[in-house]
């Protein structure tokens, strides 16, 4: 077994020398029995040298291992919305690969507090959030430098879309016709619709308190509330009372 160990300095080859020492035929340099072990065994362990060793030419050390690590550790503190850690670990990366497209995505993530892709693609849906999201350095450098990045926001972008578009569809057809909101046991609305109806007025009935978005929505603070499709808001029996008198 003691043949096919190398010596690391200068390739020669290893002689086992009494006391279980290794010693290079070429260059002289001794290893212990611990270091073959763990040669062989191809594990990495600890060495220690004593007094002083001179290295010359260029030590390249592949970390890649090191960063998929960090990059686990990265989604870990996401998942349990540790954001200073999280953005800790993405800029330790990034030190060491500048040019790594997760990092620089986790730390969007970190600054939406989103704890997954999941999570931030829902996010990303929202009305809002790609006009304030859109100029992201952080965002914009993972699709810089990822190809897969850059496609996956562009197909969400494009399914955004999507969904501004329904939603805007059903905007306009719950807007068709004007809207009473209105509560079932309220007198005054009891009062309102005896008046549309009488003057022939078609109308559509809402419940404010059953329909809490669409109420908040449109900015719906009293009952009754009669709005139109321009959106044009009449409060309360009298203020309706004078709109059905004006149309007539």
């Amino acid at each position: 077994m003691a043949a096919k160990l190398q010596c690391e300095i200068c390739g020669g080859k290893l002689i086992g020398k009494p006391g279980g020492i290794f010693e290079c035929e070429n260059c002289g340099t001794e290893y212990s029995t611990e270091w073959a072990k763990a040669k062989i065994q191809e594990i990495t362990g600890t060495v220690k040298v004593e007094g002083t060793v001179e290295v010359t030419g260029k030590v390249q050390v592949d970390s890649s291992a090191n960063k998929e690590a960090l990059l686990l550790r990265g989604k870990l503190a996401l998942e349990d919305s540790e954001w200073a850690k999280a953005k800790e670990i993405f800029n330790e990366i990034l030190d060491a690969d500048p040019e790594n497209a997760e990092a620089y995505f986790g730390l969007c993530m970190t600054e939406e507090k989103c704890c997954d892709k999941e999570a931030f693609q829902k996010k990303y849906s929202a009305i809002d959030f790609w006009s304030r999201i859109k100029d992201s350095k952080n965002l914009n450098r993972a699709r810089q430098f990822s190809s897969d990045y850059e496609s996956w926001l562009c197909n969400m972008d494009t399914q955004r879309r999507q969904e501004i578009d329904q939603l805007e569809k059903e905007r306009k057809k719950e807007m068709a016709e004007p809207i009473l909101f209105m509560l079932s046991n309220a007198p005054a609305c009891r009062t309102v619709c005896v008046m549309l109806d009488d003057a022939g007025f078609t109308y559509r009935k809402i419940l404010a308190n059953e329909n809490m978005e669409l109420t908040n929505r449109l900015g719906i603070r009293q009952v009754p509330t009669l709005v139109l499709p321009d959106g044009t808001k009449y409060v309360g029996p009298g203020t309706i009372k004078l709109f059905l008198n004006d149309r007539s």
